[in-house]
C-alpha cells in the first residue's frame, strides 16, 4: 500500500509539472516516467472528515487511500483495446468504459487532452478523491497517467440523468426524496471541509451516479474549486475562467468569477427542479414561479410519480426557488432544507 501511495504521488507531482511546460507528448517518455522510481521521502497528505452526525449517512471519515497505480497495459487490456463496446459513456470530458480490473466491476473513463484542460482535470480529481473518503462520493480505485485514466467503482443505475429520461418510473416519490438528501449531505461534507472549504463546480444530474439500490455518488470533480477565507467576508475562490454547464450554472459566479458555496447551493436547486417535475430547469423554472402564485406545486410535479405528498413537493419547490436568489446564506438554509429532508426520510422509515 504505501508502495502504492509514493508512485501515485509521484505520478501527481509530476503531472502538475508536465502541466507548466506541456512538452511531454510523445508515449515513450511518459512511459519513462510511470516506469521512474519514485522519491524516498515523498510521503502523501490525507484529509480527515467529521464524525458522523446522522443515522443514515456518516459526514466523511478519515481512511488511507485505497487506490493503485494500473499499468498501462492492465488498463489496455481490460478495456479491450478500447473498445467501443465496453464504452458507456461520452462527453467533452472523454469516454468511459465498463470492465474488469481486479475482479471488480469498474469504470474506467479516459480524459481527453484538449490544450491541457483534459490533463488539469485529470489532476484535480485526483487531487481530491486520493485525499477523502465519504459515502456519498464516488470511490477512486485506481488510476493509470499514460492513458489520463481514472478507475473508479461501477454503478449499475448509470447518472441521475440517464434514469430520469429513460426509467423515470422506477424513481418513486421516496427515492427521489432521498436522492436529494444524499446529494444534500455530499455537499454539506465538500463544504465543511477544513482548512479550505471545497465547492464541486459542476453540479447536475450527469454527475449524480446511482448505486445499485439509488444511492448517490457524486462525481466528476474536475473543476472543483477550494476555498479561502477573505477578510470579513465568506470563503471564496476568485478565477480568471468560468466553467461549468449551462442551465446550472449561478448566474452571479458568471458575473463575478467568483466561486463560493453559494454556487454549488445554486445547482443543487436546479438539479431538485429537474428532479421534481422530469424536465429540465431552463424549461419549467417559469412554470415552478406560477405554481407558487397559484399556492400550489402539484401541478408541476413528474407525472410518472405517483402519490407524491403536497408538503415533500412544497418543500423541495420553495427550497428550488429561493436557492437561486442572490443571497449570500444559501449555505445555511441548505442546511435548514437538509434537516427537514431527514425528518420527511424518518417518517417514510417510521
Amino acid at each position: 500500500m504505501y508502495d502504492h501511495m509514493l508512485i501515485f504521488g509521484f505520478h501527481l507531482i509530476f503531472a502538475h509539472i508536465y502541466i507548466q511546460s506541456l512538452q511531454l507528448s510523445n508515449n515513450e517518455e511518459m512511459e519513462r516516467v510511470e516506469n521512474s522510481p519514485p522519491p524516498a521521502e515523498l510521503v502523501i497528505p490525507t484529509t480527515g472528515g467529521h464524525g458522523s452526525t446522522s443515522r443514515r449517512k456518516s459526514e466523511g471519515t478519515r481512511v488511507e487511500p485505497s487506490f493503485k497505480p494500473f499499468s498501462p497495459e492492465e488498463i489496455h487490456d481490460a478495456t479491450n483495446n478500447f473498445s467501443k463496446s465496453l464504452m458507456i459513456g461520452e462527453g467533452g470530458y472523454g469516454k468511459v468504459y465498463k470492465c474488469q480490473l481486479d475482479n471488480w466491476d469498474v469504470a474506467v473513463k479516459i480524459l481527453d487532452d484538449q490544450g491541457g484542460q483534459g490533463l488539469k482535470e485529470y489532476i484535480k480529481e485526483l487531487e481530491v478523491l486520493q485525499a477523502m473518503r465519504h459515502e456519498n462520493l464516488i470511490s477512486l480505485m485506481g488510476t493509470c497517467f499514460k492513458f489520463r485514466a481514472l478507475v473508479y467503482e461501477y454503478l449499475p443505475n448509470g447518472s441521475l440523468e440517464d434514469c430520469l429520461k429513460e426509467r423515470p418510473r422506477e424513481l418513486t416519490w421516496e427515492i427521489r426524496t432521498r436522492i436529494v438528501y444524499e446529494i444534500c449531505t455530499a455537499l454539506r461534507f465538500l463544504h465543511a471541509k477544513k482548512p479550505e472549504p471545497l465547492v464541486h463546480g459542476d453540479l447536475k444530474p450527469h454527475n449524480v451516479l446511482l448505486g445499485a439500490n439509488f444511492e448517490v455518488k457524486l462525481a466528476d470533480f474536475g473543476l472543483c474549486r477550494y476555498l479561502t477565507q477573505g477578510e470579513n467576508s465568506e470563503a471564496f475562490h476568485q478565477t480568471l475562467y468560468v466553467s461549468g454547464s449551462a442551465g446550472y450554472m449561478d448566474p452571479d459566479y458568471m458575473g463575478s468569477r467568483r466561486v463560493t458555496t453559494g454556487v454549488d447551493v445554486y445547482s443543487l436547486g436546479k438539479t431538485v427542479v429537474r428532479i421534481l417535475t422530469g424536465q429540465h430547469p431552463p424549461d419549467i423554472f417559469r412554470e415552478v414561479h406560477v405554481a407558487k402564485k397559484r399556492g400550489s406545486f402539484t401541478s408541476i410535479v413528474d407525472p410518472t410519480v405517483r402519490d407524491w405528498p403536497e408538503d415533500v413537493v412544497e418543500t423541495l419547490a420553495r427550497f428550488a426557488l429561493r436557492s437561486t436568489k442572490p443571497e449570500r446564506d444559501r449555505s445555511e438554509f441548505m442546511g435548514n432544507f437538509h434537516s427537514e429532508l431527514e425528518k420527511i426520510l424518518d417518517g417514510i422509515d417510521n
